[in-house]
C-alpha cells in the first residue's frame, strides 16, 4: 500500500478533477494448513459508504480474476 496515501488524514483524494477513492482490502485463507493474507487495493470514482464497500470489494475480486486468467493461460 502507498505509504503516501496512508499518512493522508482523508481519504478522498483530486485527480484532476474527479474525486477518487482507495479500497484496501486484506484476505486471509489457510493454504496447506498455514494462514496466508494477500492484500489488495483499488482506486475508484465511486463514493464509498459502509453499505456500498463490500459490494466494491466482491466487484474488484471478480474482475482481478478474470483479468488474471487470460494472463494465467
Amino acid at each position: 500500500m502507498a505509504k503516501e496515501y496512508q499518512a493522508l488524514p482523508e481519504k478522498e483524494i483530486m485527480f484532476y478533477d474527479v474525486d477518487v477513492n482507495l479500497i484496501d482490502y486484506r484476505e486471509k485463507r489457510i493454504e496447506k494448513g498455514e494462514e496466508k493474507e494477500t492484500e489488495f487495493a483499488w482506486i475508484t470514482s465511486i463514493k464509498m459508504t459502509k453499505n456500498n464497500a463490500g459490494k466494491l470489494v466482491c466487484a474488484g475480486r471478480k474482475r482481478w480474476k478474470i483479468e488474471n486468467q487470460g494472463f494465467n493461460r
